[in-house]
């Protein structure tokens, strides 16, 4: 009986560890981002509630999934970590700071001097 025990709890766990858990993307970061940076004209970002999709130019996208979003308030807005990759493929992760002015403008991290806008330009 014991044994029985066991064998449904490592099976319980066994199904909960593939389960996937909801990822929660902040609406206001939901749609289409674009800049009037010369050097990034004919790129996107679209933030989907379970995806990010770059538009890396030519009309070619990358898709990648995303795993989970972490949030940190701040005195200039709101700066979020956006983990994400495609299964078999390594974690990456996407910093942003989001900013309400204007309808919502996103920086980069590692391009803080761009601004990003939703719904393209």
């Amino acid at each position: 009986m014991q044994k029985r025990k066991l064998q449904m709890a490592v099976m319980a766990l066994v199904f909960l560890a593939g389960c996937k858990q909801a990822v929660s993307v902040p609406d206001l970061l939901i749609g289409e981002w674009r800049t009037e940076a010369p050097k990034y004209a004919d790129r996107s970002l679209v933030i989907t509630s379970d995806q990010l999709i770059f538009g890396t130019g030519n009309g070619n996208v990358d898709v990648k999934r995303i795993v989970r979003v972490d949030e940190l308030r701040e005195e200039q807005g709101i700066s979020y970590t956006i983990y994400y990759g495609n299964p078999g493929e390594p974690e990456y992760r996407l910093i942003l700071c989001y900013e309400e002015r204007g309808g919502g403008v996103i920086r980069l991290k590692n391009q803080n001097q761009i601004e990003w806008t939703k719904g393209g330009l």
